[in-house]
């Protein structure tokens, strides 16, 4: 699993003059001549001045730690976060290989993903899990393993100023939930599993046992962070069985929740993997396993430990048939039976879930969901014209909005930097001079010629950024830390308090992020910016398809998802005239 860790290079640091250049570019398309002047004079005060000093700080902590300059800049990202988990960081996969099944019932179902997540989890223990390889560079190199390590045994634990992820070692159970109520099942003896059918029973078991609905307790894993963390230190002194019960959740390995729900299509079952009604999960958690009664499986995320490819590659392996017949995996002979956890709960926080439930009912009503089944094309035909799948996708997202408002704004785009050590992800902003052009060409009656030609210039400055962010040459991430540096002492230099940066390329309109396909995954979902016109654009490009899911907190993204159709079409029409 590691053996290629320590030949993976370190994430460089950019140099200052290199990030300046970088960011005026990104920025530039997005300012009035009047804003850009003001911009680039901060910028240039910056970099002769404050920015020498910070510059020098990253230096030396790029040369001292272990693991990655952008490292505890990136926590503070996540960590420091106020907003709930489901307004924030979570995210939710539908799996397509059980969409629409009809020959199983939801226990074997809910057996085989738990069998093969114990399997999963055993192989990352053991470090027997292949390396991951980047299969869209030449060679295929490896990539950074740390993420996985993070995946089981964790919880993001609410605190007053900041959460923490606590991990715990050698975790031998899973919680499942069911009609609010939380059982713990120990499930792995060293490296021994049980059966499929023997998970099964124990599911069985608790689907005949459970009786009503109970107190939600898990709806308080819903509100902003510090009030939670508030509640939960409170909760944990009133009784030692709730403290016992947070243990175990803490420590579990995964959640799985047994849902009464039976969603229809793709579209229902994201919004209840994403949010639900807030109840019946427990939002803290790395991993939950949700299971409906029409059988329908998915997967809520809370990443801060650990980003979409590293649950891609989990997705697809729990996706497959189970083999059972792997010499280290004994079936147990005797069966410890569900533990149900105890909670005491003062009137005071019951009546807190029950304003955590109407809170998330809120929620839902400001939170909307769209979901495009493009069919007209995928993969294979955008590799036929040699052109990149994922240029195409951005620039109709770009074309889309601009069609809808009149005017493009900050657009960013998640790139994973797994090929240095300790790579997580960074954000390029995808919007350029050419995809302006792009627009523009399109917004008029342009000849199909001209209309090629701005699409292939637009295609080459996307993938130019692109590639400089594989490099670890994206400005996002270094400007974040020279920012935080800065503030930690007090310092805010004026090219941070500028616009540019506060208000245009920190505050993108658009969220976008993409998966692969063929790796059991039907969709996925996350929350969009926290701005009016605002939306989160996720795809997964099949070869014969792209499946899009449009969110958006403040007006309905039906409009904008027609319009995305639309310049999906038209750029595919246009490469078939110059076929």
């Amino acid at each position: 699993m590691y053996q290629f860790q320590e030949s993976l290079p370190k994430q460089p640091l950019p140099q200052l003059e290199h990030t300046c250049s970088h960011y005026l570019d990104a920025v530039s398309p997005l300012l009035s001549e009047t804003e850009l002047a003001c911009t680039k004079a901060a910028v240039k005060k910056f970099q002769q001045e404050e920015g020498q000093k910070l510059q020098k700080q990253l230096e030396t902590i790029a040369s001292s730690t272990s693991t990655s300059y952008i490292d505890e800049f990136l926590d503070e990202r996540f960590l420091e976060a106020r907003l709930p988990l489901v307004r924030k960081t979570n995210i939710a996969q539908v799996l397509s290989s059980f969409i629409g099944s009809e020959e199983l019932s939801p226990t074997p179902v809910a057996a085989i993903l738990i069998f093969n997540l114990l399997k999963f989890y055993l192989k990352i223990k053991t470090r027997s899990l292949e390396p991951d390889r980047d299969i869209f560079q030449i060679g295929r190199p490896a990539l950074c393993m740390v993420q996985y390590d993070n995946l089981f045994g964790t919880s993001r634990i609410p605190g007053i100023k900041r959460d923490s992820l606590v991990r715990t070692q050698n975790s031998e159970h899973i919680i499942v939930i069911r009609r609010d109520r939380f059982y713990c099942l120990n499930l792995i003896k060293g490296e021994q599993l049980p059966t499929i059918e023997q998970i099964e029973q124990q599911l069985n078991w608790i689907i005949e046992n459970t009786p009503d609905y109970d107190c939600a307790v898990g709806t308080l894993t819903t509100l902003p962070r510090t009030q939670w963390a508030v509640l939960r230190s409170y909760i944990t002194s009133i009784s030692p069985a709730n403290a016992r019960s947070l243990a175990l959740l803490d420590s579990a390995l995964f959640v799985v929740c047994l849902d009464e729900t039976t969603p229809s299509n793709l579209k229902t079952s994201l919004e209840n993997a994403f949010y639900g009604d807030g109840q019946n999960r427990w939002f803290d958690k790395p991993v939950q396993i949700i299971v409906t009664a029409n059988c329908q499986a998915a997967i809520n995320i809370e990443h801060s430990g650990f980003d979409g490819y590293t649950v891609m590659r989990m997705t697809d392996e729990i996706s497959q048939k189970p083999h059972q017949e792997a010499p280290t995996l004994t079936a147990f002979e005797k069966w410890e039976s569900p533990i149900q956890l105890e909670w005491k709960l003062s009137p005071g926080i019951r009546e807190e879930i029950e304003l955590a439930k109407k809170n998330i009912a809120n929620l839902k009503t400001q939170h909307h969901l769209q979901v495009l089944e493009f069919q007209e094309f995928g993969a294979d035909f955008l590799r036929q014209h040699t052109l990149n799948v994922d240029a195409i996708v951005q620039l109709s997202i770009q074309l889309a909005y601009a069609r809808l408002y009149g005017k493009i704004m900050c657009v960013t785009e998640s790139v994973h930097t797994r090929n240095f050590q300790y790579g997580r992800f960074e954000d390029i902003r995808t919007v350029t001079s050419e995809s302006v052009e792009l627009i523009r060409v399109f917004s008029q009656a342009s000849a199909k010629e001209a209309r090629y030609s701005a699409l292939n210039a637009a295609i080459v400055a996307h993938m130019r950024r692109l590639f400089n962010c594989k490099k670890g040459l994206n400005v996002d991430l270094h400007l974040l830390a020279l920012y935080s540096l800065g503030r930690y002492q007090d310092m805010v230099p004026e090219m941070f308090l500028d616009k540019a940066y506060s208000q245009v390329f920190t505050q993108p309109v658009i969220w976008t992020s993409s998966l692969p396909g063929n790796m059991g995954i039907a969709g996925f979902v996350f929350v969009s910016p926290p701005v009016n016109y605002g939306y989160g654009v996720s795809y997964i490009i099949n070869p014969e398809k792209i499946t899009l899911c449009v969110t958006s907190q403040f007006s309905q993204p039906s409009e904008y998802t027609k319009l995305l159709n639309q310049s999906l079409s038209e750029l595919g029409d246009l490469l078939k005239t110059f076929k």
